[in-house]
């Protein structure tokens, strides 16, 4: 939902190759982005899904650029070289190359390499930011046609609210791979001392609201002063989430949703507003919420770091990748994890989440090289065997999550059919920011949410002008009426 989990910050950029090739200039000038969408898209009908798998080596010859940001280190480097041997084995006259870019997220170099007209083959795509920019600008190419005459992905193996997430105006742009669910650790042991019943599927958030608050405490035991322990560590975008939850988005519209005239912000509206609210109660009135930088006056904590992990705050709001980083390192007291309560106990859970996968770039050379690295990554058996060795993260496969590699894993949560229940609930909500920079400029209009988090200013003071005036520019822009 933001760009929070890829955040890299090096400015290195690393090309390492499996077999001989001839560079390409990565950065030089050439037509603007919104020229591809006029260009002819190479066939997907000689792509090698259409193939059975005979066991022998393709015929299928040119050079395959495979671009990410960090190149995989420690045990996950050796994940890799396996999977690249594998592939070479497959495709022994496709030169593989990998490029790493720690900025190609942060500086959009996937626009600037297909502006320069040398796009890699196949780039991982994530759907809150890469997928709709570059399906705006007619640079990505759809996967159905490869997906269609596949042996090995199929979209029956996969969440019908997965794919759906990563479907824009009909059409599928990355086969998801790491999926990343909007959950509830919490501390068992926190809430066992407390006489608390855990947090589990049937919670909404007033039942989370009670706990929170019993399970803040203060040095003095009263209600006000400096916190032993916080009731949860809770990040500031989590209001997206929490309206997520309530199929509430920050954003009407969106590329693939809607046509730009028809979108719209909700900062003006008094449900998004009363989600503001919500959130700053957690530090304005009940004082429940860890301190941050954004959030919280830090003087009230006791200790410099009141964190889930180290014990002082008694549930954490984060993405579902923190399962495996919380299992290495929290040894201290027993945790497991939930989904997010529910909005409404009567209606059906939405799960916010979003995804990444390995997308086709327009107007590389090798579209039917880059679908078979694509097949060959997203192929179950060789998934299988990173989970048999590292348990992995959350899937959009039903194959491996419903496996019984996976239900083996020993990280939290115990019963995987929470992670299942989730993706089955799955839905992504576009942040506005992604969206907006593709239509209109609006960073003249600012609002100070700090203010919010910090108890200094009412939400509908901060936000109401801010939609407004947002909205006033996108009908401008767009010749809205």
């Amino acid at each position: 939902m933001s760009n929070r989990i890829f955040a890299p910050t090096a400015r290195r950029t690393s090309v390492r190759t499996a077999v001989p090739h001839s560079r390409r200039a990565l950065f030089r000038r050439a037509a603007a982005l919104t020229a591809l969408a006029t260009s002819g898209a190479p066939a997907a009908c000689a792509g090698p899904g259409g193939q059975p798998d005979t066991g022998k080596p393709s015929s299928m010859a040119g050079e395959v650029t495979v671009m990410g940001t960090s190149a995989p280190t420690g045990a996950g480097e050796n994940r890799w070289k396996r999977l690249t041997g594998q592939f070479q084995e497959k495709y022994p006259r496709l030169a593989l190359r990998e490029s790493w870019d720690p900025d190609l997220y942060a500086q959009r170099k996937l626009e600037v390499l297909l502006a320069a007209g040398s796009p890699p083959e196949t780039a991982v795509l994530r759907r809150q930011a890469e997928i709709p920019r570059l399906t705006f600008l007619g640079a990505v190419l759809p996967v159905d046609p490869y997906v269609s005459k596949s042996t090995v992905v199929k979209k029956a193996d996969y969440y019908d609210k997965i794919l759906a997430t990563h479907t824009l105006d009909g059409k599928l742009y990355v086969v998801p791979h790491d999926i990343f669910l909007y959950v509830l650790f919490f501390n068992k042991d926190a809430f066992t001392r407390e006489g608390l019943k855990p947090p589990d599927l049937t919670w909404d958030y007033k039942d989370w609201q009670d706990a929170a608050i019993k399970l803040t405490k203060t040095a003095g035991g009263g209600t006000t002063g400096p916190r032993r322990q916080f009731g949860v560590e809770m990040p500031t975008w989590w209001r997206i989430h929490y309206m997520g939850n309530a199929g509430l988005p920050e954003m009407e519209g969106g590329v693939g949703i809607a046509p730009p005239e028809k979108w719209a912000v909700t900062y003006d509206r008094q449900d998004t507003i009363d989600a503001y609210k919500w959130q700053a109660d957690q530090w304005c009135r009940y004082a429940a919420a860890m301190p941050s930088a954004d959030a919280g006056d830090l003087s009230t904590a006791t200790e410099e770091a009141m964190t889930f992990q180290n014990g002082k705050a008694a549930m954490r709001f984060v993405d579902s990748t923190g399962a495996s980083g919380f299992y290495d390192r929290i040894k201290d007291f027993q945790w497991d994890v939930t989904l997010a309560p529910l909005a409404d106990k009567k209606k059906p859970r939405i799960n916010t989440a979003i995804g990444r996968g390995y997308g086709l770039l327009k107007g590389s050379k090798n579209p039917d090289g880059g679908w078979a690295f694509i097949e060959h990554f997203n192929d179950p058996r060789r998934m299988l065997e990173d989970v048999k060795e590292a348990g992995g993260g959350l899937y959009g496969s039903k194959v491996i999550m419903e496996s019984k590699e996976y239900k083996a894993s020993p990280v939290p949560p115990a019963d995987k059919n929470v992670w299942v229940e989730g993706l089955k609930a799955a839905r992504f909500y576009p942040e506005p920011g992604w969206e907006l920079s593709l239509v209109v400029d609006t960073s003249a209009v600012t609002a100070n949410t700090g203010d919010i988090w910090k108890c200094k200013a009412a939400p509908e003071a901060v936000l109401r002008p801010y939609g407004q005036q947002i909205n006033k520019l996108l009908k401008e822009r767009t010749g809205a009426r």
